[in-house]
This record gives structure tokens, C-alpha cells and sequence, in this order.
């Protein structure tokens, strides 16, 4: 496959679990979605890497109430 279907491919996959999130209640507003395709694979080629790299990452970039300042703790 190449470099360009599998960008698609991955943003697809992100969209998917960003509806599936706002169909659960989260507002839509509060959710992005990325695709990065093969610039951040992790797996090889192989069929195992394949599984590996079929992935959504979620990250948290601030929480209610959090003013966004690092905690010294």
C-alpha cells in the first residue's frame, strides 16, 4: 500500500473513534482527530507489525478546571 492510502486510512480510523467519543456524550468541541498514516509507525511490515500499527492514540491536553499550568508535585 502506499504512503498516501495509508494517511487516508488513518484518518479515517482517528474520525471513526472521534464520533464513536461524541456519539458518547463528549462534545465535539472538545475533541480532535489526526492521522499519521506511516510517519509514525511502529511495527514492520510483516502481518504482527501490521496489528501494531492499527492503532488510535489518545492524549490529554488539558482537564476541566485545569488552568493549564504544570504542578510542581
Amino acid at each position: 500500500m502506499s504512503a498516501r492510502h495509508n494517511k487516508k486510512l488513518s484518518i479515517q480510523r482517528a474520525n471513526s473513534v472521534r464520533s464513536y467519543l461524541i456519539e458518547k456524550g463528549i462534545s465535539k468541541d472538545r475533541l480532535t482527530a489526526e492521522g499519521s498514516g506511516v510517519a509514525a509507525g511502529r511495527g514492520q511490515q510483516a502481518w504482527k507489525g501490521r496489528f501494531q500499527n492499527r492503532r488510535v492514540e489518545l492524549k490529554i491536553t488539558k482537564r476541566d478546571g485545569d488552568s493549564g499550568a504544570a504542578s510542581a508535585d
